[in-house]
């Protein structure tokens, strides 16, 4: 297994954010600028393909959401989000929803993995191991049950399957499960689960938001496909050491984490990657680091094309709004690409990619040249959405 060790490619963040006390924030920099904190000529390393042969016919456009798939939406999200009634019955039987709290150790040792509170459990819903569920019914809220069960040899996780283990559970209460549909669903239940006024509000919203998640993963697969296109079509040759320097930036990375997680670099790449050492995973290493490389040359190219510039208010924006989200400080952040002048490098990068996409989004760039314009209509709306949006508590 890798660890996601390759560059991102960084969106173009909007000004939004005061940085009054960050100096230098007037200043352009433009792409001869950034280009000279690197030890070669670009142009000697990288001649880019020609932008027009760039194959995008396999990417989806983004789907068109109407209010249908919205309401869709939302009858999926009420099927699994249930309002739970105290229940008429004493003890636990078959189909009851059981509040509890338990607690599994192997070896008189509580395993996380098997332990929680206030969790709701259907009765009968095969959700938990064999004999937990059913060692539960006969029993009444605020009765404590002792099972000693076994995980399957088949368990999803390795470190336990086929080991025997013992629940503590605690029968907080038993209640019913009610289901509201898109037709009866109040609007304080809307209010309390999701965050919106009225259920009409909700709906506007969940189309928005459905809008916003075809875009971004339409705009995710075009750059990923236009990075592998790029980086298999041009050509591209290596500046000797670049690769091994990528490398160390990844190590000192890795070590960092590791002892922000108390371990040794080898425990932790064992722990991450499956591999016993960082030794044994400096071969993947090295491939995710040529893979960077390779990508950092051609959005330089990109960067010369465009002739790209930015503003050091831009720059600060976007590092300040990374590490408010990630929780950085701006050393640590600065650190993950090699020093804030390779930060600011890769940021200008990002802008004059982001810069051939939206040029492809809007025609500037013909690309599919063997495609022709009927082949690549908009996609048709759909109702079956698997992603999380608007969700509250």
């Amino acid at each position: 297994m890798k660890l996601k060790l390759k560059k991102f490619l960084l969106p173009v963040v909007a000004a939004t954010l005061s940085l009054s006390v960050l100096t230098g924030c007037g200043k352009t920099y433009s792409a001869t600028k950034m280009l000279e904190t690197v030890n070669y000529n670009v142009d000697d390393y990288v001649k880019l393909c020609d932008l027009s042969s760039i194959d995008t016919s396999e990417v989806s456009k983004p789907q068109e959401i109407t209010d249908k798939d919205a309401v869709q939406y939302l009858k999926t999200q009420l099927s699994n989000t249930p309002k739970y009634k105290k229940s008429k019955h004493e003890k636990i039987v078959e189909g009851d929803v059981a509040n509890i709290d338990y607690v599994g150790k192997i070896d008189n040792k509580k395993i996380s993995e098997a332990s929680d509170e206030n969790y709701y459990l259907t009765i009968g819903s095969g959700s938990f191991i064999e004999g937990f569920e059913s060692g539960l019914v006969g029993h009444s809220a605020g009765e404590t049950v002792t099972l000693d069960l076994t995980f399957p040899e088949t368990y999803g996780d390795a470190d336990l399957a086929g080991k025997a283990v013992t629940f503590t559970v605690k029968i907080n209460g038993i209640y019913d499960a009610k289901y509201y549909t898109v037709d009866n669903v109040p609007d304080e239940f809307i209010s309390k689960q999701f965050g919106s006024d009225t259920k009409e509000k909700y709906l506007k919203k969940l189309k928005e938001d459905l809008t916003n998640y075809s875009e971004s993963m339409y705009t995710s697969n075009l750059q990923q496909t236009v990075i592998t296109y790029l980086t298999e079509n041009s050509q591209i040759s290596i500046p000797k050491g670049l690769v091994n320097d990528q490398v160390v930036i990844y190590k000192a990375n890795l070590k960092k984490a590791a002892e922000e997680n108390n371990q040794t670099l080898d425990e932790y790449i064992k722990e991450n990657t499956g591999e016993n050492s960082f030794e044994d995973y400096k071969s993947d290493l090295t491939a995710s680091a040529r893979e960077s490389v390779e990508q950092d040359l051609i959005m330089q190219a990109l960067m010369k094309k465009y002739n790209t510039k930015i503003k050091e208010s831009d720059f600060q924006d976007f590092v300040q709004k990374y590490i408010e989200s990630y929780n950085y400080s701006v050393e640590d952040f600065y650190s993950l690409y090699g020093g804030e002048a390779k930060t600011r490098l890769s940021y200008a990068e990002s802008v004059a990619f982001n810069q051939l996409i939206d040029d492809i989004k809007n025609g500037k760039v013909q690309t599919n040249p063997n495609k022709s314009s009927n082949d690549s209509g908009s996609a048709k709306s759909s109702s079956s959405w698997n992603v999380t949006v608007g969700s509250g508590s």
